[in-house]
């Protein structure tokens, strides 16, 4: 698996009531942001997909996501294994103990590590399949003047 960078959110609240003491999102960037910072495009993955297989499968040179046009940023779902899942996070949230998550709270959490860590105010594009798609219908929802 290639490398990946991690984004950390403590006592990161969760829809459905519960905290994660410790959000962990694990992230992977391909390309360089322009200075404009206009060309960052966000691949959220898909039920037990993995930043390596977005890669795989959706990017490349002579592609629509190419690297070398974009800033791509592929971040994992949480409870992927990756990010905070049941079988790396401490007790109080480990294993059958994982709180519930949903969709918006991997979109918020996507949305922080693209603000706060990355600095970007506006995504050209996000986009993805499976549940990736069902992320990019939730970004368009909760975050509409950024996508």
């Amino acid at each position: 698996m290639s490398s990946f960078e991690t984004f950390e959110v403590p006592n990161f609240q969760l829809q459905k009531g519960g905290v994660l003491p410790m959000a962990t999102l694990a992230y992977a960037t391909r390309g360089t942001l322009n200075a404009a910072g206009d060309n960052a495009v966000l691949v959220p993955s898909w039920y037990t997909g993995t930043h390596d297989d977005s890669e795989a499968f959706m990017l490349g040179g002579h592609r629509a996501l190419d690297p070398e046009k974009y800033f791509i940023i592929l971040t994992n779902l949480l409870a992927n294994g990756l990010s905070s899942s049941p079988s790396n996070s401490p007790p109080p949230v480990e294993r059958g103990r994982f709180p519930k998550v949903t969709i918006h709270d991997n979109v918020r959490l996507q949305h922080m590590l693209v603000t706060e860590k990355l600095g970007i105010e506006r995504l050209r594009l996000v986009t993805g399949f499976s549940m990736g798609a069902c992320q990019t219908f939730q970004w368009a929802s909760q975050f509409p003047d950024m996508v």
